[in-house]
């Protein structure tokens, strides 16, 4: 799952990863869990209906990527728990591996569809 995102970029993404799970890792919420397993153990008291596969993407310079990381809760979280902003660092790694390039940053979309009734044809 892609839970956060994945970097269409190697050195970009492996930064972008050891900071979810290494640097914000614990100051995740338990409930996260379920966004990073696409809500596939949440009771879906409908008739699955199949949905496809979606994507969303976007590309960003390191400014941008940064950002984003620093509007999650495990975020904030780390920089009020030690006291120290896990951004700057962040930043100015992702600024020496990118410099002023944007790079592709991807999401799957996941939707879980269901039918109410059964529908005869």
């Amino acid at each position: 799952m892609l839970w956060a995102g994945k970097v269409v970029h190697e050195e970009a993404n492996r930064i972008f990863q050891d900071f979810y799970h290494g640097v914000i890792g614990r100051f995740w919420p338990a409930g996260r869990r379920m966004v990073e397993e696409g809500y596939a153990g949440v009771a879906f008291s409908f008739e699955p209906v199949p949905s496809p596969v979606f994507r969303m993407a976007a590309w960003w310079d390191a400014e941008a990527l940064a950002g984003y990381c620093a509007s999650w809760s495990a975020t904030k979280r780390c920089g009020e728990d030690p006291g120290v902003d896990p951004i700057p660092t962040l930043r100015a790694a992702l600024k020496h591996k990118l410099h002023e390039a944007r790079v592709e940053i991807q999401w799957p979309l996941v939707v879980h569809a269901g039918r109410l009734f059964h529908v005869e044809h």
